[in-house]
């Protein structure tokens, strides 16, 4: 595989833990975590949100050592992860109970994964390439279509600085891993460029365990190793006094080794996006997105192989109309979903059009937000998904807020069509949810969250059967509490998830959904010791069954990383962790086991 389309783009316990030194003071990290664009589909202060939303900047990538996105999202309020055997292994990401699928990945604005399997391939993107992330509980799809059921995960690359900036590191670790990064970028008056390029190489581990009914039912002592190599990069100018052209892409290529029928892949995933923005008359502005994302694979073993290349196609026009309290919006948006491969699916497209309206109004103490979206599914019809939400400042430090939000999903390729493990009856995913959230802020944050979620069709993989099957009711539950806390020299934060989920028909009535944690904590305790920076993580998680008729549990577990960094002057840094550090045995699927104990050393360049 080469570069074929952008290479030319160059529970609760305390733990005592340290991190490197932020990238900017703690005052102007605080101030780039007020302004978010996910929940909204605008510029909106996180204060004024009435959604559960999370930021997670470079700051918090670099004072977290953190190797891989799902390393950042693991133990984030509301998020359960399961991943089938370590670094670059294929991870499934839960979002307030829902299923993995059920959570829409935006790479800068455009919709990233396989139209075939459903979900993103988050472990895959370079955190070294990402400047920004935003995390968004709840229902979206009024604003975002189907799969923005749990809610919204959106990765921004790195932007460039004022003037030249560049960057680089490079780093060893246990199970082989060797890695290291570029970038460049600089902004002009009027235009601005950014470069970055990267390569990981992981031998891995032997992460599978057969045991004839778990695993990757193959008996294969080997190591699995990981590959991975990527680019990423933007370029864009002024036009005029308000407007702006911009052109960003990224993609990464590699091998993957596991155990099973097929034991290695090799995959290219990429997403490129055009966007021209600016204000057209007083008041109103105008947005066009064009772009395109796509997720190849080519997977091999002893008995043969085989291809899949799935590509997405999507176009969207925005218009924003504001007024002293309000902001109306009304979009229309296409889709065209595509696969490729040798294997023999029944469709290979689907074309999706929608039109979708949103009003915003923030005026005293009390602020609303309603959005509507008709979708056109080329397969199975109309749909029509809205939401709802009312605001009220209790007091100058206070917030409160009610929302209420319908979603949807269409079955995907592989649950419709892939052969001996599909069901061409499945219907659509429905789902209804509400919501009560309370903000605090004032020398510290603390969010609570309480919500409901009622799904209709659920799709779940049953094993009896090996194949999907959609569960008529399910209902979820849960409560998110996150808080935070920061001066010049620490920063403690607490991110806590308690879940019920409960199938309500079938064959599995009253038994929980598979692969949901019924409860997390997630504790980050950080100082700055002057050239010195400590810190700790504490990641506890609960049990889960690993089936829909919950004859495997899987039990809880804690794991403890510890981390320091040292300035070695202005420019450079050298920076340690010490992951799993009291070397716990767990799985969050059944089968596979995580990485025990592991160190990582790395030298940083900032110019």
């Amino acid at each position: 595989m080469t570069f074929n389309r952008i290479s030319g783009i160059a529970f609760l316990a305390p733990a005592l833990l340290l991190a490197p030194q932020y990238s900017h003071a703690a005052e102007d990290e605080a101030e780039l975590e007020r302004v978010v664009v996910t929940a909204t589909r605008t510029e909106q202060s996180l204060d004024d949100s009435l959604a559960s939303v999370s930021v997670i900047t470079a700051a918090d990538i670099d004072r977290l050592q953190a190797r891989n996105l799902i390393d950042l999202l693991e133990g984030q309020a509301g998020i359960t992860v399961a991943n089938s055997g370590g670094p670059g292994k294929l991870t499934s990401v839960f979002m307030r109970g829902t299923s993995s699928d059920h959570v829409l990945v935006l790479v800068n604005g455009m919709r990233f994964g396989s139209t075939t399997a459903g979900i993103a391939a988050l472990q895959d993107i370079p955190v070294d390439q990402v400047e920004r992330i935003e995390i968004v509980r709840g229902p979206r799809a009024a604003l975002y279509g189907s799969d923005a059921i749990g809610g919204v995960i959106q990765v921004f690359t790195r932007q460039p600085e004022t003037g030249l900036a560049a960057n680089a590191e490079v780093g060893a670790g246990s199970f082989g891993r060797r890695e290291a990064s570029v970038g460049i970028g600089e902004r002009f008056e009027k235009s601005w460029y950014r470069v970055d390029a990267g390569h990981v190489t992981l031998d891995g581990f032997d992460s599978c365990v057969n045991s004839g009914t778990a695993g990757c039912f193959a008996n294969e002592p080997d190591d699995d190793g990981y590959d991975n190599t990527s680019v990423s990069g933007r370029v864009g100018r002024e036009l005029g006094e308000t407007g702006i052209i911009e052109f960003d892409a990224w993609q990464a290529e590699g091998e993957n080794f596991y155990d099973g029928f097929f034991n290695r892949t090799e995959y290219e995933r990429s997403a490129m996006n055009l966007r021209i923005s600016g204000e057209v008359m007083d008041a109103l502005d105008l947005e066009f997105r064009g772009g395109r994302s796509s997720d190849d694979s080519v997977n091999s073993g002893p008995f043969g192989s085989g291809y899949v290349d799935t590509a997405r196609d999507e176009a969207s026009l925005l218009a924003n109309y504001s007024l002293e309290s309000q902001v109306i919006s009304l979009g229309i948006e296409s889709r065209d979903d595509q696969v490729d491969s040798d294997t023999a699916y029944d469709e290979t497209s689907r074309r999706t059009d929608a039109v979708f309206t949103q009003w915003q109004f923030d005026a005293s103490d009390w602020s609303a937000d309603v959005a509507a979206r008709y979708i056109d599914d080329e397969q199975f019809g109309g749909k029509t998904t809205g939401s709802f939400g009312l605001g009220h400042d209790i007091s100058d430090n206070w917030k409160a807020w009610l929302s209420y939000g319908s979603a949807y999903h269409a079955p995907t390729f592989n649950d419709l069509y892939f052969p001996g493990f599909s069901n061409p009856d499945l219907e659509p995913e429905t789902s209804h949810s509400t919501e009560i959230g309370l903000r605090y802020d004032n020398g510290y944050q603390l969010d609570v969250n309480l919500y409901e979620n009622r799904l209709d069709n659920l799709i779940e993989f049953d094993f009896a059967t090996s194949m999907p099957v959609n569960v008529s009711e399910a209902r979820i539950r849960g409560l998110e509490v996150r808080w935070l806390w920061r001066n010049s020299d620490w920063r403690i934060s607490a991110d806590m998830t308690l879940l019920d989920t409960e199938n309500l028909s079938g064959l599995n009535e009253g038994n929980e959904l598979p692969r949901r944690a019924d409860r997390s904590l997630r504790l980050e305790i950080d100082r700055s010791l002057g050239e010195w920076s400590l810190g700790a993580g504490l990641n506890a998680v609960g049990r889960r069954y690993d089936d829909l008729g919950n004859t495997t549990e899987l039990a809880g577990y804690a794991t403890l990383d510890l981390r320091a960094s040292w300035m070695l002057s202005t420019k450079w840094e050298l920076a340690a962790k010490l992951g799993n550090a009291l070397d716990r045995d767990y799985q969050t699927v059944n089968g596979y086991f995580q990485a025990g104990r592991n160190g990582q050393l790395y030298l940083r360049y900032n110019y």
